[in-house]
């Protein structure tokens, strides 16, 4: 189980963090989520699955929200050999493609905990504080990412939503929603 904690950035914000820690070389990350409900198969059905392209890897991932307050996630994660067949193969059993999230990221280790330093294509600059557990609300790792969140200078700031919630509230702007059609449709032709 992953528990994170993400915030959003501004342009110099994000900047400055490139400086300050060692991070690994950027990577494009474009994950497509598919679901009994399409785009809003977390919301509706609470879990979809999700196809991660990195590099030349992909990874079939089933994801579902155990605590939200503290985005804290089950997954179960495997590598699968092409991306476009498998989600072929997700789409003949029913599923329906929903949200692709695109990004380039870099990432950082801080003691137990995982940092991701994101660029996200349509909703702007994040990072992302993590940690494994075995229980959503282990104490343990709930300190691990404040003792991080605090390094950070990011004590008391809101932490932003989960990038799936984020994208469907721009889906209701026109213009996005043409956009993220048209990378959608690029992804999976």
């Amino acid at each position: 189980m992953e528990i994170e904690l993400r915030f959003e950035l501004t342009a110099e914000e994000f900047r400055g963090y490139q400086q300050e820690w060692d991070w690994s070389p950027e990577t494009r990350v474009r994950d497509l989520t598919l679901g009994p409900s399409g785009a809003a198969s977390m919301q509706i059905d609470g879990w979809v699955v999700r196809v991660r392209q990195q590099g030349a890897q992909a990874r079939l991932e089933y994801k579902a929200p155990r605590d939200a307050a503290w985005s804290a996630w089950l997954e179960y994660s495997t590598e699968v050999g092409d991306f476009r067949e498998t989600v072929r193969i997700l789409s003949a059993t029913g599923l329906q493609a929903g949200l692709v999230l695109d990004r380039t990221r870099r990432t950082a280790q801080d003691g137990p905990v995982m940092l991701a330093l994101d660029d996200v294509r349509g909703l702007g600059h994040f990072i992302e504080i993590a940690a494994e557990s075995d229980a959503p609300d282990d104490p343990v790792a709930r300190a691990a990412i404040a003792t991080t969140q605090a390094r950070l200078g990011l004590t008391g700031r809101p932490a932003a939503r989960p990038y799936g919630e984020l994208l469907l509230r721009r889906l209701q702007e026109p213009d996005f929603q043409t956009a993220h059609s048209e990378l959608l449709a690029a992804l999976i032709a």
